[in-house]
């Protein structure tokens, strides 16, 4: 046989060999197309019996994405207490009547939620 002809043999059998092995037929001459795990185990004394092979598949789990996930993966921009409104006027005065220093520490608003989440992200 010529170099060619022998390199065009060897292509056809390695193609036919992987389509066979990727059929998934149960033919024991196959190979199998998934990892499986083998143990031999005898059935009978040794001096007499002749080994058998079980093949069992191996499972693999994904891991849970959430496990991968660390706290320092995370980042939130978050505020608290951030829905504080002003006091109407009449109640202000009063209020600055009974304390003026209760009166002047409420006395501020916080920017509406819908601003807050649109326009800084906060959560």
């Amino acid at each position: 046989m010529t170099v060619r002809r022998t390199l065009l043999v060897i292509v056809v059998f390695t193609m036919l060999a992987a389509a066979c092995g990727a059929s998934g037929s149960n033919d024991a001459a196959s190979a199998p197309s998934t990892t499986v795990a083998a143990t031999t185990t005898a059935t009978a004394p040794p001096t007499t019996a002749q080994p058998t092979t079980t093949v069992a598949p191996i499972t693999t789990v994904a891991p849970d994405p959430a496990s991968l996930l660390r706290i320092n993966d995370i980042q939130v921009l978050g505020s608290h207490n951030s829905y504080h409104l002003q006091p109407q006027p009449k109640i202000l005065a009063t209020l600055s009547a009974l304390s003026v220093e209760l009166a002047e520490s409420i006395e501020y608003s916080h920017l509406p939620l819908t601003e807050q989440l649109d326009t800084y992200g906060i959560r």
